[in-house]
């Protein structure tokens, strides 16, 4: 497969089309890229959808004072905003991970993000040819133009211009940096083959599945490590165990460092993976492999393949 380099968000009908001269090899020359100012400005408006003034205006309740954002051009030392949205989620006091809406707006921010700056158009190499030819005949102008004409009338999914068709049938979009992409599904399907070709057929299917609505670990994770929780265990067990309830519901980021915490003890210490003669309950281990997932009430478990050094 023959890939393009591309720098927009790829959505309904490659809206983000972008008229950039096409270099040998089949990909477009970051030096014309850099000089076509048409698509520097479509990726810098999705890249900076979110503004430092704007987050401080959407949640007032967790940026009362208007400092500390994202972006924040006041700060000595730049910050990507996956590493602040870390620092912000495992604050102590729970402001940021408790908010009903805060993770979820900036993560699909950062989402966006990704798909802006690492989105490719993929093409088989026979199609390479024909899809140069057609990305040098279009320009973003004429593109959005079509496009807007094409929703006003409803023929959005058919397409009146045939460039266009023809560019959406020799081409796919992939793009490996988000989560749940299906270039990023490949990836982790390669991944798993080569454990198969390294170690041979995995000994043992695993799945870890903690309990967080009743494990007390939650608790002194929140913060209450004098364990003021103790002496309503015996007096009053209902409200004890609606305390523990309440707190993983709202604290979406304490179910994940619970769930975090009892899978790195299960994977090395029960199976001998942290452990340097990784001796375990299945003897010694080789590898292991392990997918993360969400199941119905919300909450991670975890299914994985586990490979043994004697391969029996």
């Amino acid at each position: 497969m023959a890939f393009i380099s591309h720098t927009l968000l790829h959505n309904i009908v490659y809206c983000q089309l972008i008229s950039l001269p096409i270099s040998t090899g089949g990909t477009i020359s970051p030096t014309a890229l850099e000089s076509w100012s048409g698509s520097l400005t479509v990726a810098s408006d999705l890249r900076t959808s979110m503004k430092t003034t704007t987050s401080y205006k959407a949640f007032p309740k967790v940026l009362q004072f208007a400092v500390g954002g994202f972006a924040d051009p006041d700060r000595g030392q730049k910050l990507s905003w996956e590493a602040q949205m870390k620092w912000m989620l495992e604050q102590s006091h729970g402001k940021f991970a408790e908010h009903e809406i805060f993770m979820f707006v900036i993560f699909n921010i950062i989402q966006r993000r990704k798909i802006c700056l690492g989105a490719k158009l993929m093409t088989s190499r026979a199609n390479l040819p024909r899809v140069a030819r057609l990305l040098r005949g279009m320009d973003y102008t004429s593109v959005q133009r079509i496009l807007a004409t094409d929703i006003d009338t409803g023929q959005i999914h058919t397409l009146s211009d045939s460039s266009l068709r023809q560019l959406m049938e020799t081409t796919a979009i992939a793009n490996g940096l988000v989560r749940g992409s299906q270039q990023y599904i490949q990836n982790r399907r390669n991944e798993i083959r080569g454990l198969f070709f390294r170690f041979g057929g995995p000994k043992f299917f695993i799945t870890i599945n903690p309990d967080d609505m009743r494990h007390p670990l939650v608790l002194t994770l929140r913060g209450d490590v004098s364990y003021r929780w103790r002496p309503i265990v015996t007096r009053d067990f209902a409200r004890y165990c609606q305390t523990r309830a309440k707190l993983v519901a709202q604290n979406l980021v304490l179910q994940a460092q619970f769930f975090d915490r009892i899978f790195r003890a299960v994977t090395d210490v029960l199976f001998g993976f942290g452990r340097e003669s990784h001796v375990g309950i299945f003897g010694e281990v080789a590898a292991h492999y392990d997918i993360i997932e969400s199941q119905g009430k919300g909450t991670l478990h975890a299914h994985g393949l586990v490979w043994t050094a004697d391969g029996k």
